[in-house]
């Protein structure tokens, strides 16, 4: 089972490789409701293109374990691309 922490540390891979590579992240972080969205664009994000490719998308619930695995192996399964 990873942790919140060990999530939380692929996030800032996830942030640290932003922008070497071709593709984006975009990350989001409620606190009123304790929720990360990751969107990430595979071929990059471009603001003349963003109608025409969607991202894939995962919500994290940081107060559910489960959710905090499918976040964990979403990143770090993209950034092994």
């Amino acid at each position: 089972m990873k942790s919140k922490e060990q999530l939380l540390s692929m996030i800032n891979l996830a942030i640290m490789n932003n922008g070497n590579t071709h593709f984006q992240w975009f990350i989001d972080f409620s606190g009123h409701v304790n929720v990360i969205d990751v969107r990430y664009y595979r071929a990059g994000w471009d603001e003349s293109i963003k109608n025409n490719y969607q991202p894939q998308i995962c919500t994290i619930e940081l107060d559910n374990k489960d959710s905090i695995q499918e976040g964990y192996w979403f990143i770090n399964n993209k950034l092994k691309r």
